[in-house]
Formats: structure tokens, C-alpha cells, sequence
């Protein structure tokens, strides 16, 4: 690890209280002690070993649904952006309900109404009762955030206030500070104190089948899911016309080199955010996302586009050293873990590995109604160190996973950059890259 990098981490421990450990060594690989992968590892042997919930006969069938769902979700926020003093507080677009529930303060505008009601034509959308806007709990959770005895504060996604956790070491009664913090907000605060205090653990080869590019030794055009030095590669995307790499920010800082998987550059920082835990890779990349285990270079699934992450989506993740893993579900968008805003919370529900060390940075992804293709939903931050579970995929000597992850969500950073994900296949006015 370079002193910079160690510096960095060190100081966004110090302020959300987190454990921050990465990867090992330079950013050339270090050789580790590989466990055994079983089966391809990839989202259809993963879902094919997971019961589908809510009642569908396929993840198919749930993923077509939920597909519905969140294009309803983004119309009627994107209408609800461009209404001033929106009462809009949240969507919850979990598919076993087979509906969209919308979670509105006050009166529903004319505008907002006639498009929700357009969308009420291809999925059932009811409009429920918040007592507080999202404007009003956003600025709350920051408020929250930027006290360093509030570990995580998280927006309800029925907009009736704010759940919170004590950071790690600040309980109750040794914060003064906290207590007078939440006695005077302005919106109705819980602390969850059998959740634990928050501690989080960020986490941050040549081809074993002698191919010439895989997951963990990739080459330009990278894929999304690829190994870098010591995390993974985020989505590829559009910047200025330029096509350039999303990872996490406390992986590498602004103007650092950035090595693949075999010691290779691959190209500078030119971008980052620490508060978000985004940042720009300037190099290539293609509309393709590795599949599979942590070890393959067979399985690929194009990248269709992006898409926000509503409360109740089912998710998989596809770090470099976890490889696939699926049966993940949102429980909390835009919300503020120390000094980090915003985050989304998303937790594995069968208690087993969500993600784990090595795996910063790397692809957070709803699947299509076929399952032939990925949509972008975020790239890995950090694993909540209360839910520490066995990992899958790759092993070394003190590597961590937990079934609770915290992640920034894509369509949020493609915003913050004025950028485009780069998806398979031709796009207006681009120029697609390929691998040769």
C-alpha cells in the first residue's frame, strides 16, 4: 500500500468510523492464496440456487416486474424534480408487492398527478400519505452526518423520519453533543441501538487459463467487474465524449495511476469524490460487465444502461475477488454513513456474503427481464462490520465480506459527471470500442 493511500483511508476512518482496508500490497499484484471457486459463479447458477421471492415463478418474471417498476419511478421523480416546493418524499419499487408505492407530503400538483396517473396504465402506482418531504430529510441526514457520533442516518422510505445508529465507541450516554443534536431536529429521528454501532470495512493475477484478457488480468476496453491493483473496476461511461471508468474514490487519489489486475496502467485518476466515493478512471472502456467467479475469463453480460435505486430492489453485486453474488435487496437510499453522502444500504437476505475485500468500486447491477443484460445501480463503498460472514470467491489471510453493504449509487455519479453509461452496442453519436 502506498503512504498516500494509507494517509487517505486513514483520515475517512477517522471520520465515519470505519475500518479501511482495501487490498494488499503495491499497486502491482501481490500473490495470494486462492481458495476454491465452485460451479461458474455466474448470475444464473447463483439465481438458479436462490428461491425466487414474493410468489414469481422466475427471477425473470421478478426482474420484468421490477424493470416496470423503476421506469414508473424515474417518470414521476423526474416530474416531481421539476415541481418547486415538491412534497415528493420516496418510492418503494419492491416487486413482490406488484406495485409502486409513492410517498408524497400534501397535496399531489396537477403535473405530477396527470403522470402518475399515465403510468397507472402499465403498473399500479398508489400514492400514500409522508409526513416530511425529501428535501426536508436530506437535509436532515446531512446534519446528522456531519456529527461524528451519528454513524449512520438513513430517510424512511415511508418519508415518516429518519432512522439512525450511534458510530462505533459513541453511544448514548457518552454523547452530549448527539443527544441535543437529535432533541432539536426537525424531523422525527430513532436511534436503532440493536443494530449495533456502526464500523464499516471498505472494500478495497494473470489469467489462470492462460487467456489473453479475463476478469482478474483484463485489457482495454475494460469491463466493468475487472480487478484493478487492489479493488475493481466500477461502470464504464461516457465523459465529454470520452469514454472513462467509475470506481471508488477511496481506492486510488486524483492524479495516482491506477494498475489492473497484472501490474499494468491503465490509466490516471482525473476525477474524485470522497465525500460520494466516486471517481474517473481516464481509461477505455466497453458495454460489457464480467460474470462469474472471481477467476474466469468465459463469462461476460452486456450493460443495457442505468437506473436509480429505489427501496425494495433485488440486486447483485460482481467484485473482482467475490465474483457474482445475488440475492440482494435495498433497504435505504440517500443516506449519510459518517461523513459519506449518499450512500444506499443493501443487505444479502439470506444472511451470506453481500461483498468483501477486493470488491470496492465494483459493479452493483439489476438484472433485465430476460436476465440477458445488466443495468447499472451502483459501485461498492463498504461492508458493515457488524454482519462479518464467511466469503466466497477469492481468499487471503484476513480478507473480510458481511451480508449488509453500503454503495453510491450510479445514476447519481452519471449526474454529478454529466456523463452516460457506455452499453453494448451502438450508441447515438459515439463510437463503440471493442476489445481486438
Amino acid at each position: 500500500m502506498n503512504s498516500a493511500c494509507a494517509v487517505r483511508r486513514a483520515g475517512l476512518a477517522a471520520g465515519a468510523f470505519l475500518l479501511l482496508v482495501v487490498g494488499m500490497g503495491s499497486p502491482a499484484v501481490q500473490a495470494r492464496t486462492s481458495g476454491e471457486d465452485t460451479g461458474d459463479g455466474t448470475v444464473a447458477a447463483a439465481l438458479a440456487a436462490a428461491p425466487v421471492p414474493g410468489g414469481f415463478a422466475t427471477w425473470g418474471d421478478l426482474m420484468s416486474m421490477q424493470n416496470t417498476l423503476n421506469a414508473a419511478a424515474e417518470k414521476i421523480q423526474k416530474a416531481a424534480a421539476a415541481t418547486r416546493g415538491s412534497g415528493y418524499a420516496s418510492v418503494v419499487a419492491a416487486p413482490e408487492n406488484r406495485e409502486l408505492l409513492v410517498y408524497w407530503q400534501g397535496r399531489v400538483p396537477a403535473s405530477v398527478q396527470r403522470v402518475i396517473d399515465e403510468q397507472n396504465r402499465s403498473v399500479p402506482v398508489r400514492v400514500l400519505p409522508a409526513r416530511y418531504n425529501q428535501e426536508q430529510l436530506l437535509a436532515q441526514v446531512q446534519r446528522l452526518g456531519a456529527n461524528g457520533a451519528i454513524g449512520e442516518a438513513a430517510p424512511r422510505a415511508d418519508g415518516s423520519g429518519i432512522d439512525a445508529r450511534w458510530a462505533k465507541g459513541r453511544s448514548q450516554a457518552q454523547s452530549l453533543d448527539a443527544q441535543s443534536l437529535l432533541t432539536t431536529a426537525s424531523v422525527d429521528v430513532r436511534v436503532d441501538t440493536a443494530a449495533g454501532e456502526v464500523e464499516m470495512t471498505p472494500f478495497a493475477g494473470h489469467c489462470a487459463d492462460g487467456a489473453s484478457w479475463c476478469r482478474e488480468d483484463d485489457t482495454a476496453p475494460y469491463y466493468a467487474g475487472a480487478r484493478t491493483g487492489n479493488c475493481t473496476v466500477g461502470w464504464p461511461m461516457h465523459v465529454q465524449g470520452t469514454t472513462s471508468l467509475l470506481s471508488a474514490a477511496h481506492c486510488a487519489g486524483l492524479g495516482e495511476t491506477v494498475f489492473d489486475g497484472g501490474g499494468d496502467p491503465m490509466g490516471l485518476v482525473v476525477n474524485d469524490n470522497q465525500r460520494a466515493d466516486t471517481l474517473i478512471i481516464n481509461a477505455r472502456g466497453a458495454g460489457r460487465m464480467w460474470d462469474g467467479g472471481w477467476q474466469n475469463s468465459s463469462y461476460t453480460k452486456p450493460i443495457a444502461g442505468a437506473s436509480f435505486s429505489n427501496v425494495g430492489n433485488w440486486l447483485c453485486t460482481s467484485g473482482a475477488s467475490s465474483g457474482v453474488l445475488c440475492n440482494i435487496q435495498v433497504k435505504a437510499n440517500n443516506l449519510s454513513v459518517g461523513s459519506a453522502y449518499p450512500l444506499v444500504k443493501a443487505e444479502q437476505v439470506d444472511h451470506t456474503s453481500a461483498a468483501g475485500h477486493g470488491d470496492s468500486g465494483g459493479p452493483v447491477f439489476e438484472l433485465t427481464s430476460a436476465n440477458a443484460k445488466v443495468l447499472a445501480k451502483g459501485t461498492i463503498t463498504a461492508g458493515d462490520v457488524n454482519t462479518k460472514v464467511a466469503c466466497t470467491g477469492e481468499m487471503w489471510t484476513g480478507r473480510e465480506c458481511a451480508w449488509r453493504i453500503y454503495y453510491a449509487d450510479t445514476s447519481q455519479a452519471l449526474a454529478r459527471y454529466s456523463a452516460i453509461p457506455v452499453v453494448d452496442g451502438p450508441q447515438q453519436g459515439l463510437t463503440a470500442d471493442a476489445k481486438k
